[in-house]
C-alpha cells in the first residue's frame, strides 16, 4: 500500500469511528402489497410448520455457489446506534474460492466498489471510495474483513455475505433463543414485495435474547422458495436493520476471475442497471 493510500485509509477509518453514529437516515420504504389468502394446501403446509419451510429454504439455497443479486442494506451503526443511509449494491458471489464484489449503485454513496477474494490481496478487502481525499483521485485501500465491523461501517463481514448465510444466521438465532424463552414463528401470508410474489413470515424473540431487535420479518420468493430478504425491528417498532437480495440470477457459465477485480474510477462511474426495484429513500 502506498503512503498516500495508507494516509487516506487512516483518515477514513478515524472519521468512521468518530461520526458513524451521527445523523439518523430516513428509513427505506418498500412497496409491500396487501396480504392475500393462499390456497388451503398452502396454508396447511406452511402455516402449520413454518420452521420446516425455513429449513427447506436453507437446503434450497445452500447449493447456490455463484450468483448476481441487487443487494440492499440499511443498519443502525455507531457507538450510539443511528440508522445509516440505505445502500444499494450490485453484488456478485462465488463460493469457491470465496469471492464477493460489491458495486454501489447510487451516485452519492461513500464507496464505489469493494472486493474480497479468499487468499488474494493478503486475504484483505480491497475498497475503492467514490471520492479521493483533498480533491485527489480515489485510491484502492486494503482492510481486514473484520475492520468494517470494528469501525462501525457494517454489522457483518463481507465474508458472511449471501442468501444462505443470512438464513443460517436466522435459524441459529431462533434455535439459540428457544433456551431463553418463548420464540414465535408464524406464517403471515402471501403478498407482493416490490412486485415479487413472496411468502411473509414473522419471528418474535424473547426479552433475554441478546440482540436489540425482537421482531423479524422474513420474505421468500414463492416461485423458487429462495430468501428475498429480512427486516429487523426494535421493540419501539423502529427499523434496526434490513437486508434484501433482489433480482437473483445464476450465470450460464462459471464466473471468471476477471469478474472479481476492482474496475477503478474511470470504469465504475455512476452506473445503474435497468430493472432496479422501485424504492424511496425517504420515509
Amino acid at each position: 500500500m502506498s503512503r498516500r493510500s495508507f494516509f487516506d485509509s487512516a483518515i477514513l477509518l478515524c472519521a468512521a469511528a468518530l461520526f458513524s453514529g451521527g445523523c439518523v437516515a430516513p428509513q427505506a420504504q418498500y412497496d409491500l402489497g396487501a396480504l392475500r389468502p393462499g390456497s388451503d394446501e398452502e396454508i396447511r403446509v406452511i402455516a402449520e410448520e413454518p420452521m420446516a419451510y425455513l429449513r427447506q429454504a436453507e437446503r434450497r439455497c445452500a447449493p447456490l455457489d455463484q450468483y448476481r443479486v441487487t443487494f440492499h442494506r440499511q443498519e443502525r451503526l455507531g457507538l450510539i446506534p443511528r440508522l445509516a443511509e440505505l445502500e444499494r449494491m450490485d453484488a456478485v458471489y462465488r463460493a469457491r474460492p470465496l469471492s464477493v464484489k460489491f458495486t454501489w449503485l447510487d451516485a452519492d454513496s461513500e464507496y464505489r466498489e469493494a472486493l474480497y477474494v479468499e487468499g488474494q490481496h493478503e486475504d484483505k478487502v480491497c475498497l475503492l471510495p467514490r471520492n479521493g481525499m483533498f480533491g485527489l483521485p480515489p485510491v484502492v485501500s486494503r482492510f481486514r474483513p473484520e475492520d468494517a465491523m470494528a469501525f462501525g461501517k457494517a454489522r457483518n463481514s463481507i465474508k458472511d455475505f449471501g442468501v444462505h448465510r443470512m438464513l443460517v444466521r436466522t435459524l441459529k438465532r431462533i434455535n439459540d433463543a428457544r433456551s431463553l424463552g418463548d420464540v414465535s414463528l408464524k406464517y403471515v401470508g402471501r403478498r407482493d414485495l416490490e412486485s415479487i410474489d413472496v411468502y411473509h413470515f414473522e419471528a418474535r424473540y424473547p426479552q433475554r435474547d441478546p440482540y436489540p431487535n425482537k421482531r423479524q420479518d422474513l420474505f421468500f420468493e414463492v416461485a423458487r422458495g429462495l430468501p428475498v430478504g429480512t427486516m429487523l425491528w426494535l421493540p419501539s417498532d423502529e427499523l434496526d436493520a434490513l437486508y434484501f437480495y433482489l433480482n437473483l440470477t445464476t450465470p450460464s457459465a462459471p464466473f471468471g476471475d476477471d469478474v472479481f477485480t476492482i474496475s477503478g474510477p474511470a470504469q465504475a462511474g455512476e452506473r445503474r442497471r435497468d430493472g432496479l426495484p422501485r424504492i424511496s429513500r425517504h420515509a
